[in-house]
């Protein structure tokens, strides 16, 4: 997974970086169906991301060759909409019967935390206070759902998430600067598992079946004879 952060490192005046590389993503979440859309709210946890600049080039402040370094962590509460495509095509193209593609997009809340950042150059080294941040999160995504059992599917699927923007303290053993400010965005590849507790909502055939009714008619005895006058 690919952390892509755009934006200028302010604080030391300098490029922020290019990508924070690449990580893991943990989520759970539980939805249901509003016809015609599957949606959901989830929550997520990624962790381990590495903000690295420098090298022979200066970094503001810092003369040439310098360095800083810093862990990300990032959570979003997302609530997501999804739409399976009822194409029986599709799903014998792909996977033979028991396959579901399906398109969707996400809004919700992400929270950016920044570690303490170590700063390093040849005219010295220090550190910068983390921080944390909050800001609006948006998604698109797409995938397909294979079954295992009438319950259980796996999700493999494709998405693009947008973090807001990341932002630094500002506040460094080297004095105060102006607050660091990058975009945050990643490409991500998911692969986890659905369980439904109700009948699968899926493109279903249309059977059509002649039902044969049989009527019999019974006749009726004939009446009791008049009576005879005396």
């Amino acid at each position: 997974w690919s952390r892509k952060l755009t934006g200028d490192d302010n604080g030391l005046g300098g490029p922020f970086g290019d990508s924070a590389g690449r990580s893991y993503v943990g989520q759970v979440g539980f939805g249901g169906f509003i016809d015609p859309l599957r949606v959901d709210i989830t929550g997520a946890y990624r962790g381990s991301y590495k903000y690295d600049a420098g090298g022979r080039r200066a970094i503001g402040r810092l003369a040439a060759p310098s360095a800083a370094r810093a862990n990300i962590d990032n959570y979003t509460v997302m609530v997501n909409a999804y739409f399976d495509i009822p194409s029986e095509s599709i799903e014998t193209m792909l996977f033979g019967t028991g396959a579901r593609p399906n398109i969707g997009a996400g809004v919700g809340w992400s929270r950016n935390i920044v570690g303490t950042r170590d700063c390093s150059s040849a005219n010295g080294a220090g550190f910068e206070r983390g921080s944390r941040n909050s800001d609006l999160a948006w998604a698109v995504m797409a995938g397909v759902a294979i079954d295992i059992t009438r319950n259980v599917a796996i999700d493999i699927g494709y998405r693009y998430m947008d973090f807001g923007k990341i932002r630094t303290s500002g506040q460094t053993t080297l004095g105060s600067f102006p607050r660091s400010e990058a975009n945050f965005s990643a490409h991500e590849a998911l692969i986890g598992l659905r369980f439904s507790f109700a009948e699968p909502m899926r493109a279903t055939r249309t059977t059509q079946q002649t039902e044969t009714v049989t009527t019999q008619t019974q006749t009726p005895p004939p009446p009791p004879p008049a009576p005879q006058p005396e």
